[in-house]
């Protein structure tokens, strides 16, 4: 069985990202929710 990565793994991961870009796909994935595309996101989540 697999363990998931902790949280200093994610931690890390989420660091070497940039602030910027991050902001900019969560407004994007925002406005998707709003415009009742949560179906189709909900197919490409599970």
């Amino acid at each position: 069985m697999k363990k998931a990565p902790s949280h200093d793994t994610i931690q890390h991961a989420f660091a070497m990202l940039d602030p910027t870009y991050l902001q900019t796909y969560q407004t994007q994935f925002n406005q998707l929710l709003n415009q009742n595309e949560n179906q189709k996101i909900k197919k490409l989540l599970h």
